[in-house]
């Protein structure tokens, strides 16, 4: 079979999959971690303190977008280079790796859209602060969510499935349409402008902002602006967060755009392995495709150093779980002297109905405190036996408890 292949392009087969062999595991761990690091953000958007802004659930709902990319990715690196590539399994359909395209795009531009949402928002928020409850409700920023998640996914799609003779529609889902102009230049006009129109709305707002805080440095009256100052401060840490955000996304998602509209096999500017030789392009793809996993996995490192709400959510997330598992290896194990201390709480006998109506009320906001930390079920008897971990209840605390209890 080799004897049949011209020699340079035997040359390239084996320097991709030497390549690769290295190149795709690395690529691959990368985006695990931006899974992980993005689903923990996810799975602990339930222990956000209450009301949740809209800021903060674009944030969460971005995390999620950024998560459902990156798992794409890993199939695409998996599907389309590892098993064709250093594998050699031969492919009969690209169908696979059409639909994983078009999902990877999709969510390309689902991302691309939630930072023009979160610049919006904080437009809003800055330039009328007093409508911002009435214009940004909690209805508008559901379904402007699920919008963001649902309209990229039909406008891509339309592209594979308008050909009877090309793209899904294809029996073995041939994408003729994928490497010429048409679609590429659909890509990149669809992409740019809500990315422009995001780092224009974000001047505005930093010279807005930045103009506040100026003219509160400025005052005497220390008293009176306090609340304001400390408002714009915050509002400032929010926009310079998201700021970090979209330049990470313009310096990744937008490098890969722009290779995708300048090179391509069919009427782009740069023709590939004609205006860029082989090695070349495949440095740069492997490039920009680098740069995109960074940022997937980079994100959540800027979520919760950066924004408070969500740095606490993470804790108590981790901290439930935590407890929680402590909780049932203390049910599990003999050995409690390792574990937790038991106390007994024991029903409450008293001739003075005020001192045994108060000091009921003291067992319940005790048990009620130990139930919330251990995520024990409802105290439904005046006999309850429960486990609390040594270091949760000190021995001052424990003799307080008992002379109240006696």
């Amino acid at each position: 079979m080799n004897g049949t292949i011209p020699p340079h392009i035997q040359e390239q087969v084996e320097f991709t999959k030497a390549v690769y062999t290295y190149l795709i595991p690395v690529m691959i761990v990368i985006l695990l971690f931006a899974i992980i690091g993005n689903g923990i953000i996810v799975l602990a958007a339930p222990y956000l303190s209450k009301p949740i802004s809209p800021y903060l659930k674009l944030c969460v709902s971005l995390a999620a977008a950024d998560m459902w990319a990156a798992s794409l990715l890993i199939c695409g690196l998996v599907v389309n280079s590892f098993l064709p590539v250093v594998l050699g399994q031969v492919r009969t359909t690209q169908c696979p790796t059409a639909y994983l395209e078009m999902f990877r795009i999709a969510g390309m531009l689902t991302s691309d859209l939630h930072l023009f949402a979160l610049a919006i928002n904080q437009f809003f928020g800055t330039y009328w602060p007093l409508k911002y409850k009435i214009m940004v409700t909690t209805r508008r920023i559901r379904l402007i969510i699920l919008s963001l998640w649902i309209i990229p996914i039909i406008f891509v799609a339309i592209w594979f499935v308008q050909d009877p003779y090309d793209g899904l529609r294809h029996p073995a889902c041939v994408m003729q349409f994928y490497n010429r102009l048409p679609f590429r230049v659909t890509i990149f006009l669809t992409f740019m402008p809500p990315l422009i129109t995001t780092l224009l709305i974000y001047g505005l707002i930093l010279s807005k902002l930045l103009k506040a805080r100026a003219e509160f440095e400025m005052s005497i009256n220390e008293r009176k602006l306090k609340v304001r100052r400390s408002n714009v401060q915050s509002k400032l840490k929010l926009v310079w967060t998201t700021l970090l955000i979209v330049s990470t996304f313009s310096l990744s998602w937008g490098a890969c755009v722009l290779y995708f509209v300048l090179v391509c096999n069919e009427g782009c500017l740069f023709i590939y392995k004609e205006s860029i030789s082989f090695y070349l392009g495949m440095f740069l793809g492997s490039t920009v495709n680098f740069l995109v996993m960074l940022k997937l996995a980079v994100n959540p490192f800027i979520y919760t150093l950066r924004i408070k709400a969500i740095r606490s959510s993470v804790d108590n997330f981790f901290n439930v779980f935590c407890r929680k598992r402590n909780y049932e290896s203390a049910n599990l194990s003999n050995d409690t002297n390792d574990f937790a201390t038991e106390i007994e709480f024991f029903q409450l006998h008293s001739s003075n109905n005020k001192q045994q109506e108060q000091t009921l009320d003291f067992v319940y906001h005790v048990l009620l405190d130990a139930r919330y930390l251990l995520l024990l079920p409802p105290i439904t008897s005046n006999y309850t036996r429960i486990f609390l971990p040594r270091q949760r209840l000190p021995p001052r605390m424990r003799r307080q408890i008992h002379q109240r209890l006696t």
